[in-house]
């Protein structure tokens, strides 16, 4: 039988007898997988705790939220707080637009979901509009799946567009906003 690491070995405890009730199938390192996993969801680059989860920025009248933390490993509290606080900003009387764009979001919860949906109801209750930028193609199938995008019932709550730039430049157009550059 194939020995398989166990949650003892992986945290440093060397004296595991944990063998694999997989057998011969189980012939990759859980060490491995767990890094493979931690690589893939902060794009190859460890990411601190510190980093903040939204980058935050104001154009203008236009709020725009990047996600900078692969949402699946952030706690759902985390995410909340990160919510309120662009909830908080898009609730000043110089903010009306946002722009949220997703270019560093691979995976999201269905808390993430609920923030989006929020914030654009949030934007719409201030006569502005919500533009979601940067979607790669699972981005793009997980909202199309979720009846969020490109769904004749839904297009009330964000227009599409494929870079941050072009969200604002559709913004400044759509709603006669000056340039603030």
């Amino acid at each position: 039988m194939n020995r398989c690491p166990g949650i003892g070995d992986i945290a440093g405890d060397t004296g595991g007898n944990s063998q694999c009730p997989l057998d011969s199938a189980c012939r990759l390192n859980l060490a491995e997988v767990i890094c493979t996993l931690k690589a893939r969801a902060t794009g190859g680059q460890e990411m601190s705790q510190n980093t903040p989860i939204f980058e935050v920025e104001s154009v203008g009248p236009i709020l725009v939220v990047v996600p900078q933390r692969h949402l699946m490993t952030v706690r759902d509290a985390e995410l909340r707080d990160a919510y309120n606080n662009a909830y908080r900003l898009l609730s000043q009387d110089t903010i009306d637009h946002l722009v949220i764009d997703l270019e560093h979001l691979e995976y999201f919860s269905s808390t993430f979901v609920g923030i989006l949906i929020r914030l654009a109801r949030k934007t719409q209750g201030s006569n502005g509009a919500t533009v979601l930028t940067n979607l790669n193609d699972e981005v793009r199938r997980i909202l199309k799946q979720l009846m969020l995008l490109e769904n004749p019932n839904t297009e009330f709550l964000w227009t599409q567009m494929d870079t941050r730039e072009a969200g604002i430049q559709w913004l400044q157009a759509e709603y006669g906003l000056p340039d603030p550059s």
